[in-house]
């Protein structure tokens, strides 16, 4: 039996349990539109940690971050590292999020400097931003891992995939996107861990692993600065900014079911990233070890094929479906805020009664965009890079600096929206003059900047109540 017909049979067996998940949280939703953009606010803790992780990594993880461990070693753990500093740093406002039982980010924003469409407008476009790039990076993931295996040519791949995917995203959103990702991630994080058997058996043993690729990449933890302080400092700029301003992250903190364990699953997410990513230190050294100087980001499709075919079969559907439920979790928080955002704050449709219809064709035409940009650049890495630096030029400083503004004075969308140009303006001057700052401080930084002196020279300030005890005689 030939590879790819393994492959074909386990992705089949395994992608149907995908479908019988959706199918029963389908059921159980009854077509809600309220399960369809936050879950129903029902998600237990440990599906809304599944989710979390699903929302960051996906199966990304498998191919961009085992290409980082194949070129220089221990760095992909730094990476996973400011990944993880996502979660910590999104306990700083989890309470908050959920208290409010947001959906969107724009809902985030509206209820700091009020309502406006044009504010609206501006946001939209940017919380769509890193959704978006997460979509292109999975299809590029997807195409890399399984062309080679199956032996179709990637375009080919990435419009099946996508369409596959919507199958499974239309029926109940982020309900069935949930409960998928929290079961396959489970399956996968097994499946990855016994892969790490087969590979140094493949080495031989750990020790002559190592000592067929160079020194630098295996010193610990002097290799974790081996791809250079300035692409680390690119990372945390882009990365870390990016992810706190994710609207994947904020939907699912809104989500879950009982708001005392935010923090909790927040955590125990960071947590859980910084381990996965040591696997792909060692599966990627490991790969440098067997087959040096082919490109990185093609190192786990390598590997997939020395496996025995029914662990190749196994692994490789199980993958298949994390990357699905993670392009799928991508597709339904850029339609949520298509539908809830722009349809509604943006330019409301007040006579379409069928608000889930629109929401449904939306994620039609979002998917098959993603596949077309995907065909043309793929570059799984760089449209995350990119992704999660555009958006946080634009968001962080409107939502975290604004956050702690409102507690001092009256914010207003003017404010907001002057703080978002600025942004928008320097980093494209950052980037026209090819500047050695990341685009990111640039332009985070001109925008907090602006926000604070605008509301400093315009806002009321807050005076806090005082309470004046009146004695009796």
């Amino acid at each position: 039996m030939s590879s790819a017909l393994v492959v074909i049979i386990f992705s089949v067996i395994i992608i149907g349990i995908g479908f019988s998940i959706t199918y029963v949280i389908s059921r159980k939703t009854k077509g809600s539109e309220e399960a369809w953009v936050n879950g129903g606010r029902s998600l237990p803790l440990y599906v809304t940690i599944g989710t979390q992780f699903a929302a960051i990594m996906g199966g990304g993880f498998v191919v961009a971050h085992v290409g980082i461990g194949y070129t220089h070693g221990w760095s992909v753990l730094t990476y996973g590292i400011i990944m993880a500093c996502i979660f910590f740093v999104l306990c700083f406002i989890a309470d908050w999020l959920r208290k409010e039982n947001f959906n969107t980010i724009p809902d985030v924003l509206e209820k700091l400097y009020g309502k406006n469409r044009g504010l609206a407008l501006f946001s939209t476009i940017a919380a769509i931003i890193v959704p978006f790039g997460w979509l292109c990076t999975q299809l590029v993931a997807f195409s890399k891992l399984f062309s080679p295996i199956i032996g179709v040519d990637p375009k080919y791949m990435i419009v099946g995939f996508a369409t596959l995917c919507l199958i499974f995203v239309l029926p109940a959103g982020l309900s069935s996107v949930a409960w998928t990702d929290f079961f396959f991630g489970c399956m996968m994080l097994i499946v990855t861990a016994v892969s790490l058997f087969f590979l140094i058996n493949m080495n031989g043993s750990v020790g002559e692993m190592i000592s067929r690729v160079p020194k630098d990449m295996t010193e610990f933890p002097k290799g974790m600065t081996l791809i250079g302080w300035g692409t680390i400092l690119l990372w945390v700029t882009s990365v870390i900014p990016g992810g706190i301003t994710n609207q994947m992250a904020i939907q699912r903190i809104c989500a879950i079911k009982d708001a005392k364990s935010v923090k909790k699953s927040l955590i125990i997410t960071g947590v859980v990233i910084i381990i996965v990513e040591i696997w792909s230190v060692v599966t990627g050294i490991g790969v440098r070890s067997l087959m040096p100087g082919m490109d990185g980001e093609m190192a786990t499709g390598w590997l997939l094929a020395q496996f025995p075919k029914w662990f190749m079969g196994l692994f490789s559907g199980f993958l298949m479906v994390s990357i699905l439920s993670t392009v799928n979790g991508s597709i339904q928080s850029v339609v949520v805020s298509v539908s809830e955002d722009f349809f509604k704050k943006v330019m409301p449709l007040n006579n379409f009664s069928n608000k889930l219809l629109i929401t449904r064709i939306a994620a039609v035409v979002v998917t098959y965009l993603a596949a077309f940009l995907a065909i043309l650049y793929p570059q799984a890495l760089q449209w995350l890079i990119l992704s999660y630096g555009l958006s946080a030029v634009v968001l962080l400083g409107p939502i975290y600096l604004g956050y702690i503004l409102k507690k001092r004075m009256v914010l207003n969308y003017k404010g907001a929206i002057l703080s978002m140009v600025t942004g928008i303006c320097f980093t494209v001057y950052n980037l026209y003059t090819n500047s050695t700052i990341p685009f990111t401080i640039v332009g985070i930084g001109s925008s907090c900047i602006v926000l604070y002196l605008y509301h400093l020279v315009t806002a009321e300030k807050i005076i806090p109540e005082t309470k004046i005890e009146i004695k009796g005689e």
